[in-house]
Order: structure tokens, then sequence, then C-alpha cells
């Protein structure tokens, strides 16, 4: 196994530690609470923006390392957009 590889496993666990950890509990929590007051929208859609692209580059680009550590981002940005336009829509 090359160092390119291994770098990429490593940054594979720390970005799913990272999304699952806080993004999950970010989603848990807005729909414990029935609302996202508190939450920058701008923030959450560059973040969504942002895994979608990488993940996007991943696809093209045939980079499971990429793929695989942005799937986790993209649900979950997605996942508290739903929740953000559900709970406006139904204010």
């Amino acid at each position: 196994m090359d160092i390119g590889s291994i770098a990429g496993m490593f940054a594979v666990v720390v970005t799913l530690l990272g999304t699952t950890g806080g993004y999950a509990s970010q989603v848990w929590k807005t729909y414990k609470k029935k609302s996202t007051e508190g939450l920058s929208w701008s923030f959450c859609v560059t973040l969504l923006l942002s895994h979608f692209a990488w993940f996007a580059f991943g696809v093209l680009d045939g980079n499971w390392f990429l793929i695989i550590a942005n799937i986790p981002g993209v649900v979950c940005m997605t996942m508290i957009q739903l929740q953000w336009w559900w709970y406006k829509v139904r204010v």
C-alpha cells in the first residue's frame, strides 16, 4: 500500500467521523426541536454544495476516497435542508 492510499484512508476515516458525528447529531437535534432556528441557512447550503461537488468530482475521477468520504455529508446536509423547508412550511 502506498503513502497516497494510506493518506486517503486516513482522510476518509476523519471525514466520516466528523460528518456522521457532527452532522447526524445536528439532524437529530433539529428533528427533536422541530425547528431549524439558530442554523445559518447560507452555511448549510454552502456545506451541501461543497460535499456534493467533491462527491461529483470523486465519481467523475473514479476516486473512491472522495466518494465514500462525502456521501454522509451530502445525505445529512440534504436532510437538514429538507427539515428547513418542512419546518418553515408548517409554521
